[in-house]
């Protein structure tokens, strides 16, 4: 498998390193390596234990992290609809969360298809076919990302995801 761009250039720009002990993404936001099946056990415990507040709260801190990279990209790029939209996938595959395959615009709805998702196919494998979707942390990056982008608060749902045995995982940005 080829390595995206969007990963070389942070290689090669020294936006991905490893230094003192400490793992660094872009513009040295400190980061670690986990096995997805600890992330996705923690995160399903806690969904478990904490009902609709934990997934709130899953999707806030999803929305926070996408909302300051899509912040960080503003100010050092140009700010084009497909030149944001391909920092987004690059975002997405660079985090290992899945690959974007389409955007699309329908009115002012942003509409992205995952597939895989690490989330929604880890989910499956674990625990088996759910009743609702469970990418709730990429769909607050996803909100997060297009605040930026948009110039206001946006909200996203998971319409279809693989862990519900849907073909993909897709997401719909919208203005809250």
């Amino acid at each position: 498998m080829a390595i995206p761009n969007f990963f070389k250039k942070l290689l090669f720009s020294r936006q991905f390193f490893y230094e003192n002990g400490k793992f660094f993404l872009m513009m040295k936001v400190p980061g670690i390596i986990l096995p997805m099946q600890a992330f996705t056990s923690f995160v399903h415990q806690y969904l478990k234990d904490g009902g609709e507040k934990a997934i709130e709260h899953v999707y806030t801190v999803g929305h926070e992290q996408g909302k300051n990279a899509g912040k960080r990209y503003i100010n050092i790029s140009n700010t084009s609809f497909p030149g944001f939209t391909e920092f987004v996938k690059g975002v997405a595959e660079v985090m290992g969360l899945g690959k974007i395959t389409a955007f699309s615009q329908e009115g002012s709805k942003i509409i992205a298809v995952m597939n895989p998702s690490i989330f929604a196919e880890t989910s499956r494998e674990l625990f088996g076919k759910t009743k609702k979707p469970v990418c709730h942390y990429i769909r607050g990056i996803a909100a997060g990302l297009f605040e930026p982008f948009l110039k206001y608060d946006t909200v996203c749902e998971e319409t279809y995801c693989k862990a519900k045995g849907d073909s993909m995982c897709r997401f719909v940005i919208k203005k809250r």
